[in-house]
């Protein structure tokens, strides 16, 4: 027969209570093995780590994906799954969502709609946005990087101009036609060199003036 009530040892409860315990409530160390297991067994698919990215690359309306980068630097499999070598459609999504292409296709054809390309022009369209933005008229890229702008002041259809104008485009043409049109004027007698980055600079700022720019003072000289 059960041991009745009465014939229990003394101690009985608080080793029912211990052991109760000790089943209840499992330490922080013995949980992290299947916490660390589960991790490991469940990976983000790359179509969903593809969908974040795109909006992350988009999330900032001017200049280059600034968000993107913390992404790419999580871990190996993130930074192997959204590459620039790995992943063109993630940056051909980015370029048209931020810049203007239908100019380019209507241009130059269909070859500008491949996503390779696309991605390579965004990486181009970001490299000259920074450098412009940090505003070095002496820099070994300023022709290219005034090339760049004006291609994509002839190509606008409203959001390509909406980033020239973050970065300062307008300005930074204006320091080079301050700075440097008369760059060596005693070897041309006296007129502005025939240089490229000079009509580049010179078109850029006329092709973003407007009204009001014209009659206001850019360094203390009136440009009209």
């Amino acid at each position: 027969l059960p041991a009745s009530p009465t014939h229990l040892p003394t101690d009985a409860p608080s080793r029912l209570h211990k052991s109760a315990t000790h089943h209840a409530t499992p330490t922080l160390s013995s949980a992290m093995p299947i916490l660390s297991s589960l991790r490991n067994s469940l990976p983000v698919p790359d179509d969903v780590l593809l969908i974040i990215a795109q909006w992350l690359g988009t999330l900032s309306p001017y200049g280059p994906p600034k968000y993107l980068p913390a992404l790419l630097g999580t871990s190996k499999h993130i930074y192997n799954a959204l590459c620039f070598a790995n992943a063109p459609s993630l940056y051909d999504h980015i370029f048209s969502t931020l810049f203007d292409y239908r100019a380019a296709y209507r241009r130059l054809g269909v070859r500008t709609t491949r996503s390779r390309n696309r991605a390579m022009q965004l990486k181009k369209v970001c490299s000259t946005l920074t450098r412009i933005r940090n505003g070095d008229i002496f820099a070994p890229t300023l022709e290219a990087d005034l090339w760049t702008g004006f291609i994509m002041l002839t190509e606008n259809d409203g959001k390509n101009y909406t980033h020239l104008q973050w970065v300062g485009l307008d300005r930074f043409a204006e320091s080079v036609v301050v700075h440097r049109l008369w760059e060596d004027r005693d070897r041309h007698h006296g007129w502005p060199a025939e240089r490229t980055f000079n009509s580049l600079a010179i078109w850029i700022l006329f092709m973003m003036l407007d009204a009001g720019a014209c009659t206001m003072p850019v360094h203390g000289v009136r440009l009209l």
